[in-house]
This record gives structure tokens, C-alpha cells and sequence, in this order.
């Protein structure tokens, strides 16, 4: 932290004269030292930047990969860390020091928005734990004693908040400042992120922070307030309130914990779960719903009693209902996995197939409905785009032989592979990319001379057709898939379905345009699936049950 004593040593790190000096400070155990030394290569492009990467000498592998870097960067200098190296260079001729902590996860673009509002003063980025929730939102006041703001509270609190937090001191490992100021008039940016270990217990202890931020009246923005009685360890409460949603319905603005399987950060980008929670968020949030998303790790995180609803969309990993709100499942995926114990302990059931909450209904004699998976119909909707002569599949290869994919390659006929795990199975002319932008598929769907699909075994098996099946429909495209009951009443014909993978090469080495739909209905099953399969559909679906089941 800032407020930490500054004490100047005999010798100091020789930094060039440049604006900013970035430091970059190395556990011994850092994992992989050559992700933030790429960031760190990225963030000295800009020549009026010099870095200083801080060693532990116990790193041995973080050593070789900063001396790689040093000969590849003129203005790196590698130096011993100490605790007080970011206050030791902040007296050299530079304006401004951003110092990437430990073990911090944060990217070149996030230090160089760090490294510009630092010229101003002491300023840090939201503070994330390992398990996604807030480690800090920087460093307030309550009662005289120094609190971290809305540590345990999920991100979207924080960014309730506003886009900047005067704070009484930064808090964590990372942060920037101007070279030669205090700690005084420092600032929390709660759109800038970085992920880091939790390093304390929860109350700062450090005495020199008092005075100014005030808790409870920085969390009244978000409509929050301190239970009297908290001080050592503040709790937060939140208050009831009404919304209008954009039909001018006036309903009761509670607040939802959607609850994926997904992990936090960045591992949990790639992951179908984590997109499919934010459609839907944004749904409910346009009926006047607050709404907050939890990665599993996040799952039992400490500020459980804020929520109202907790809707915990099932995929690979079980979840348990949540007391003291109304818990609902929504089952979209592997359904082979799902006990009993797990069902029973939430106060209602979804499942994405007609025919899986019909055998569950019959099987475990409790009551299942049905809730089809769906789409942003925001996003996902026509453009006009010409058809391609191209086939595209989109996703990993799971690490199987995905017969969708592989086959029609074998037979000889081309696909455009987009995914990051398919070396090995396809030759790697046929991989495009690892992965597409979220705002590039709409238009890669509706070009596409068909996308390729397939399903989980136990999701064929049961009737789960896939979310992907919606968004290209929804587009405008056109999809060839492995049959799933319920496909052809779905989509109209804008999805062809195969039972065998000679049935399926025979589709592909025909007219595809002789077999699907023409433009003009595929404009009118787009529309369709629109209006009935959207994230609006399905939120206002959830919303309805929710009030229902408090009254």
C-alpha cells in the first residue's frame, strides 16, 4: 500500500529518464513468469516506457525468461525485489510508476490505463480474489478504523459504485502513482481488473489510513447500507426497492445470483456457460432486476445473504440451493450427472428438454419444467450478408474425435475450424483460429454455407439440443447437426439433422441450398426463434415463477 513508509537506500535502481517506469515484480513461485513478462514487453512498446522487472532469487525460471526479455527490450533492467523497490524508483526522474504485484493477473492495456490516470495520483484497479469476488475495492473508513471496501461482494457491486472510487489509500500489490506524491487522494478504478491472491484477513490494520471515504456512504450509491453493530467486520444490507421495466411494468427490483460452472478470469472466457449468464443477466436486468454472476469458485462466496434469487444454470458441476433465498436449477447440460439430493435441495427445477423433465418428473416423482436453452436475439439477428461456399465449426474439440468435424475432413470435403484444441485430430491447415469474438459470430453464422454442430452423448441422449443451434438460426444460418429430439419442430428445416456419419457426408457433398429452406423462410424461422427462444423470453419466463413463488 501507498501509506507505507518510503526510505530511500544507499544505491537505487538505475531507470532511465522515461515518463513512465513500469515494475514488474516476480514471486519465486510465480507459475508462468512468461505471462506477465509478455505483458510487460507489450506495455514497453510505447518508447516512453522503461520496465524493471524485481527477482526473487529463488526464481530460477523467472530469471532466465526476464534476462530473454532484457536482451529483447533495450530499457529492462532486472533487479533483486524488496518490499520497499516501487517506493525506492518512484524517486527516480520518471512521473509515474505502475507496479504489477506478484502473482497479479492484469493485462498490458489495464496497466497502461493504470499508468495514465496514475499521473494524477495514487490510483489502483478492483482488486479481484482467486475465486472472483472482490478482494478490494480499495481502502474507506468506518467508525475510524479502516475497512477494504465490499471485499466478498461479487464485481458487479463495485461497479455499482461508479466507474471511479475516492478512496482513503489504494489497496493490493498493483497499482500507480506520480513519483514524487503521498498516498493522499487515492483512487479505485472499477472497471480496470486485476485477479491476485487474497494477502490479509479483511480489516487493514494499517493506523495511518483515517479519515475520508466514508463506507456507508459510498455503498448507499448501490443502495447498500451498514448493519449497525459491524464495525470490526462491516456487513452490508441491502435495501428493497421497486423498478419499470422497459414495458412500464412496475415490479419488485430483486436481486438474482446467477451461479455458473464456469471458473473466474480468464479460463472461464472460453466457456459457453459464462456468455450464456450474461445474455441472460442483461435480460433480466431490462425487467428492472439487479443481477450478479458467480463463477463456481464464487459459488459460496460470504455475501450470499444480498441475494433475493439464486438461479444456478447446471453444466458440468453440481450446486447445491442456497438458504435464505428462493433457489432455483436450470439443468442445460449434462444431465446424466444429476442426482436427486441435488434437485431436492432447490425450490424449483428447469431443465432444457422437454423429454428429460418428463422421465425426471417420473423418475424422482418431483415436479420439472421444461425451459428450452436460447438466444440474443439483440445480437443475433440477420444482416443481409451473402452465403459463403464455407462450412465453420466453432468450438473444442473436447478431446474426442469430434465426428462432425473430423469426418467430413477425412472424406475430403473443407471446414473452417475455429477452436483452441484441435491440433492432432485435423490437420492444421483446416484450423483458422483458436477462437472468435463473441461480435463475430452473428455474421460468420449467417455467411457460413453451413455451421456444424454436434451434442454431448448424454444430451443427444436426453433431448438437450444445443444453445449454438439457437444463435445460428437466430442469425440468419443455416446448421447441420447430430439428431436431437425436438430439432426439426424447433427450427423448421434451418437445421438438417444426420443419424449416421455416412448420411452425414452425403449431405455435405449435395446442393446444400436444394435442401434447406429458402432465404426468405430462414428470414421467417430467424424471426421466430427470436420472439419465442430469446434470453427476454426466457427472463421474463423466470421472473413470473420468482414472484409467484414469493408471494
Amino acid at each position: 500500500m501507498l501509506a507505507a513508509a518510503r526510505s530511500a537506500p544507499a544505491s537505487e535502481p538505475a531507470v532511465s529518464d522515461a515518463h513512465i517506469v513500469h515494475v514488474c515484480r516476480l514471486a519465486d513461485d510465480e507459475g508462468i513468469p512468461a505471462r506477465p513478462l509478455m505483458e510487460a514487453a507489450k506495455l514497453a512498446q510505447d518508447s516512453d516506457v522503461a520496465t524493471v522487472i524485481a527477482l526473487n532469487p529463488a526464481s530460477s525460471e523467472a530469471r532466465i525468461a526476464s534476462c530473454i526479455l532484457a536482451l529483447w527490450l533495450p530499457r529492462t533492467q532486472i533487479v533483486r525485489d524488496q518490499p520497499d523497490l516501487p517506493e525506492r524508483i518512484a524517486q527516480s526522474p520518471a512521473s509515474t510508476v505502475v507496479v504489477r504485484g506478484p502473482h497479479a493477473e492484469i493485462d498490458a492495456e489495464a496497466l497502461s490505463t493504470l499508468a495514465d490516470a496514475g499521473s494524477r495520483g495514487p490510483v489502483a484497479p478492483l482488486w479481484l480474489g482467486w475465486d472472483g469476488t472482490v478482494a478490494s475495492a480499495g481502502v474507506v473508513v468506518h467508525e475510524d478504523r479502516p475497512q477494504h471496501l465490499l471485499r466478498g461482494h461479487p464485481p458487479e457491486d463495485a461497479l455499482a459504485l461508479g466507474a471511479v472510487l475516492d478512496v482513503a489509500d489504494v489497496a493490493g500489490e498493483t497499482y500507480a502513482a506520480p513519483a514524487t506524491s503521498s498516498a493522499s487522494g487515492a483512487r479505485t478504478l472499477t472497471r480496470v481488473v486485476v485477479r491476485a491472491p487474497v494477502i490479509d484477513t479483511g480489516v487493514v490494520t494499517d493506523s495511518g489510513v483515517i479519515g475520508g471515504a466514508d463506507l456507508a456512504t459510498l455503498v448507499a450509491r448501490a443502495g447498500l447500507s451498514v448493519q449497525p453493530g459491524t464495525a470490526g467486520s462491516p456487513k452490508l444490507l441491502r435495501q428493497p426497492r421497486t423498478a419499470t421495466t422497459v414495458d412500464g411494468e412496475v415490479v419488485p427490483c430483486l436481486r438474482w445470483a446467477i451461479k455458473i460452472a464456469a471458473p473466474p478470469g480468464k479460463p472461464g472466457e472460453s466457456w459457453g456457460d459464462t456468455h450464456f449468464a450474461r445474455g441472460l443477466a442483461e435480460a433480466l436486468r431490462r425487467l428492472g432486476q439487479e443481477v450478479v454472476i458467480d463463477a463456481y469458485d464464487a459459488r459460496t462466496r460470504s455475501t450470499g445473504h444480498l441475494d433475493d434469487v439464486v438461479l444456478a444454470l447446471r453444466g458440468p458441476e453440481p450446486f447445491r440451493g442456497q438458504r435464505g433465498a428462493l433457489s432455483l436449477l436450470w439443468v442445460i447440460s449434462h444431465p446424466d450427472e444429476i442426482a436427486h439430493d441435488e434437485l431436492s435441495s432447490f425450490d424449483k427445477v428447469f431443465a432444457a428438454s422437454d423429454a428429460w423433465a418428463r422421465s425426471t418428473e417420473e423418475r424422482f416423482g418431483m415436479t420439472v419444467t421444461p425451459l428450452l436453452q436460447c438466444t440474443d436475439a439483440r445480437r443475433f439477428r440477420p444482416a443481409g450478408l451473402p452465403r459463403t461456399d464455407r462450412l465453420v465449426f466453432i468450438g473444442t474439440a473436447r478431446g474426442i474425435a469430434r465426428p462432425s468435424v473430423v469426418e467430413p475432413i477425412r472424406a475430403g470435403i473443407p471446414i473452417d475450424v475455429y477452436g483452441p484444441d484441435w491440433r492432432g485430430y485435423i490437420p492444421a491447415a483446416s484450423i483458422v483460429a483458436t477462437g472468435v469474438p463473441n461480435a463475430a459470430l452473428p455474421p460468420l453464422y449467417e455467411s457460413a454455407r453451413a455451421v456444424m454442430n454436434d451434442h454431448w452423448p448424454a444430451m443427444q441422449r436426453h433431448g438437450f439440443v444445443s444453445n449454438r443451434l439457437f444463435d445460428v438460426v437466430a442469425a440468419g444460418g443455416r446448421a447441420v447437426s447430430d439428431a436431437v429430439a425436438g430439432i426439426d419442430e424447433l427450427f423448421g428445416g434451418a437445421v438438417v439433422t444426420y443419424e449416421s456419419v455416412r448420411e452425414l457426408i452425403s449431405f455435405l457433398r449435395t446442393d446444400l441450398d436444394a435442401i434447406f429452406p429458402s432465404p426468405e423462410r430462414l428470414r421467417e424461422i430467424s424471426s421466430h426463434v427470436r420472439a419465442h427462444h430469446s434470453f427476454d423470453a426466457r427472463a421474463r419466463t423466470l421472473l413470473r415463477t420468482a414472484l409467484e413463488m414469493r408471494q
